[in-house]
C-alpha cells in the first residue's frame, strides 16, 4: 500500500502529484479555525458588544467539547479540497488529501482520548 504513495501511478497531468494535494490539505483546517474565530469574534462584537480576544478563543479550545467540534468542522474543509482534485481527475493529489485528512483525524482522536 505504501508503494502507491511512494511510486504514484503516472498520469499526463502536470500537477497530479501527491504533495500538490497534501499541501492544501495541511492548510485548509487552519483556515477553518481562523474562520470559526472570525465568526465568534463578529458574533461577540455585534450581538453582545463584547470583545472576544484570541486568548479567550484558545482558552475555549482547551475544553474537550469545543476542541472536538471546532477541529472536526475545520477538517471538513478538506472534503472540498478532495472533491476538487477528484473532479479534475487528479488521483495522486486526492490521495495526498486523504492521507493528510486521516492524519488530522487520528491526531484529533488521540487528543480526545488523552
Amino acid at each position: 500500500m505504501l508503494d502507491k504513495f511512494l511510486n504514484p501511478t503516472p498520469t499526463f497531468y502536470k500537477w497530479d502529484k501527491f504533495w500538490v494535494g497534501a499541501l492544501p490539505a495541511l492548510v485548509a483546517p487552519f483556515i477553518g479555525v481562523v474562520v470559526v474565530y472570525l465568526f465568534a469574534f463578529l458574533n461577540a462584537r455585534y450581538n453582545n458588544h463584547e470583545d472576544f480576544t484570541p486568548h479567550m478563543f484558545l482558552v475555549t479550545m482547551q475544553s474537550k467539547t469545543a476542541f472536538m467540534r471546532i477541529s472536526t468542522l475545520s477538517c471538513m474543509l478538506n472534503g472540498f479540497v478532495f472533491f476538487f482534485f477528484v473532479k479534475k481527475d487528479y488521483n495522486n493529489a486526492s490521495r495526498g488529501v486523504m492521507l493528510v485528512t486521516m492524519l488530522y483525524v487520528m491526531a484529533i482522536l488521540f487528543k480526545e482520548i488523552l
